[in-house]
């Protein structure tokens, strides 16, 4: 049986132009309650939508798609911002079983309210291609699962994507450099003939989880991605790169976002700037270990602030011609940088800890401050000590302890009267008042501040 399909429709007939912007896939013959395809209805009404400046609405159903859907017309720019809507994403849906790319995007879309299904057994095909690009184009509202790439494009500048899921895919998202026959790019960024890079993208409320190998796959610069996840099993969360050392790629963002079940949470190569602002970071167990937080080639630098995690890794961050400003959690990982690797630097965010000791008595007896555990090796922390001496006189002591990376320290009074003494014993800072008679130090307070 041959589904009738309606091609004659590219110019509307004056009444329906007059009386809607909207244009519906079923009267052009699409029907999502049956088992036939509906890929030529849906072309045609794409076409018709094109031509006739008209937004294109997809009822309820289930919509066999054979072959891709595309948005290309012979003209530049699109006259206007064609929107391709369904009913509800958990109503309509566009089905494949096909190696395809179920839409292929051009210059400026609009697209929500959908789920896009690869059928196969196999993860092959795109939900959404835009192999040329497209700009101040949105795509919002929709589910998308089992495809070798969720949505892929080149040369995408000032888009926007909110309110996605993405399951079982190879890639959820990718942006590459890459030229249409594969290489890698050979120019400058900004060259339509050898590459282009992704500027100015956004994503808010993004999930990618059940088994995707890949979150985000993105070569650009501008990029933010907030209030998002990746888990379920992912080799890579996200990953930010440039083409190449001399064409970094610069000002990415990630803010808020959440890993679980990620082996490398953070792959960046070749960037100038990559930062990170609210993370929460969940590793496996202690005998079953991921690999890494950060993972970073030639980045000039990683700033992360807020960040948070559980769970067991091998390393918190792994640099390679790279800086690192911040702390990375992960519970039993290091920070590797190999051993000639002179370039890469990690500087832990400055830590401010007050004590409240309950005043040094004047039998000058030592008290337990904090752990001499506590000061991470290779790191300078400077303490300062206030009270009140005898009821009416202040004290302020200030001290630097350097922590070596072997374990052994040095002590230096900087600042005060010496009045307070400072040691490490049992596995404690301690500290005692330096003389003896009066009535001690009450209010006693002492504060450690990380300064390299």
């Amino acid at each position: 049986m041959i589904k009738h399909i309606v091609t004659s429709l590219l110019l509307l007939p004056t009444s329906l132009l007059a009386n809607t912007d909207v244009i519906s896939v079923t009267d052009f013959g699409a029907n999502g309650s049956d088992s036939l395809p509906d890929h030529v209805a849906f072309q045609n009404a794409i076409n018709a939508a094109i031509k006739n400046h008209k937004n294109l609405y997809i009822p309820s159903g289930e919509y066999i798609i054979n072959n891709t859907l595309t948005t290309s017309v012979n003209s530049w720019p699109i006259p206007n911002n064609i929107k391709i809507y369904g009913e509800k994403r958990e109503l309509t849906t566009l089905t494949t079983s096909s190696d395809i790319s179920v839409f292929n995007f051009n210059k400026v879309i609009d697209i929500s309210n959908l789920t896009i299904k690869q059928t196969s057994s196999n993860r092959i095909g795109k939900a959404i291609e835009i192999p040329n690009g497209a700009s101040y184009s949105n795509f919002s509202t929709l589910t998308i699962s089992g495809f070798d790439k969720g949505i892929y494009g080149r040369y995408m500048v000032w888009d926007r994507f909110q309110d996605i899921i993405i399951h079982d895919s190879n890639v959820g998202i990718e942006f590459t450099e890459e030229l249409q026959n594969g290489n890698e790019l050979t120019g400058g960024w900004n060259n339509w003939t050898t590459g282009w890079f992704n500027n100015v993208l956004s994503f808010d409320n993004i999930v990618i989880d059940q088994g995707t190998n890949i979150g985000f796959k993105i070569a650009g610069m501008g990029v933010n991605i907030e209030n998002s996840t990746v888990q379920g099993g992912a080799d890579i969360g996200i990953w930010l790169y440039g083409p190449a050392k001399d064409k970094p790629t610069w000002n990415n963002s990630i803010n808020n976002f959440y890993s679980e079940g990620v082996d490398t949470v953070f792959k960046f190569e070749n960037a100038r700037y990559v930062g990170i602002d609210g993370l929460f970071t969940q590793g496996g167990a202690s005998n079953n270990k991921y690999n890494a937080v950060i993972d970073a080639k030639n980045v000039s630098l990683i700033d992360i602030k807020g960040a948070t995690g559980q769970d067991w890794w091998h390393y918190s961050a792994k640099l390679d011609n790279s800086k690192l400003v911040g702390d990375v959690p992960a519970i039993g990982g290091s920070v590797y940088i190999a051993p000639d690797d002179t370039l890469s630097r990690h500087f832990p965010s400055l830590k401010f800890n007050t004590y409240n000791i309950n005043g040094l008595p004047a039998n000058r007896t030592w008290k337990d401050l904090c752990s001499f555990n506590e000061l991470s090796p290779g790191h300078v922390y400077r303490l300062t000590i206030s009270g009140i001496r005898d009821g009416y006189s202040p004290v302020l002591e200030e001290y630097l302890i350097y922590k070596f990376s072997n374990g052994l320290y040095k002590i230096n009074s900087v600042a005060g009267e010496s009045r307070v003494k400072i040691q490490v014993a049992n596995g404690q800072i301690q500290t005692m008042l330096n003389y003896s008679g009066g009535n001690g130090i009450s209010s006693s307070k002492v504060t450690v501040q990380q300064v390299r």
